[in-house]
């Protein structure tokens, strides 16, 4: 065995013996860090189809459940109850949007839970403004309980049939 190799590009191994170049293969990828996002990339092993890997982000429904209830309770505040209800709701929704944007952490939707919550607080109280002046209004409604019984009444003039 000789240490001159018998032409340009062989290679010796440990055993002593000189080899032929060969292409060299690349090596595999190497795996991304742990929480790195893959979105996007493609695996070559589906054929034609780009995968997506990792995790998907999370949404809080809490919080829209929160933002859409408000909505409609400011809308409908003058439902006869309706928008109270749904004002209770999304208080309720709002919160419990608030506790969960505290798990998930900056994509919580913190913002959205929030908003819901005094939308709904805003349509609660409209609502319960609108029962009151209604039923308000309807106190100061005298009604015609004076029949056509042959007296006038001068306290009710244009009530009263017989003036």
């Amino acid at each position: 065995m000789t240490d001159v190799p018998p032409g340009p590009g062989y290679w010796k191994a440990s055993d002593g013996n000189w080899y032929p170049p060969q292409q060299a293969t690349p090596p595999p990828p190497a795996p991304p860090p742990p929480g790195a996002s893959m979105a996007g990339t493609y695996n070559p092993n589906v054929y034609g189809q780009a995968q997506v890997y990792g995790a998907q982000p999370m949404t809080n429904g809490y919080a829209t459940a929160a933002l859409v209830l408000g909505i409609l309770s400011l809308l409908l505040f003058w439902t006869f109850g309706v928008g109270i209800v749904l004002g209770i709701l999304a208080v309720v929704f709002g919160v419990l949007g608030r506790n969960r944007a505290k798990e998930m952490g900056p994509n919580g939707n913190a913002g959205r839970a929030t908003a819901g919550a005094v939308i709904g607080v805003l349509g609660t109280i409209g609502g319960a403004i609108f029962i009151v002046l209604i039923v308000a209004v309807i106190g100061e409604i005298e009604f015609d309980t004076d029949p056509a019984d042959g007296f006038c009444d001068t306290d009710r003039l244009f009530q009263d049939p017989d003036c």
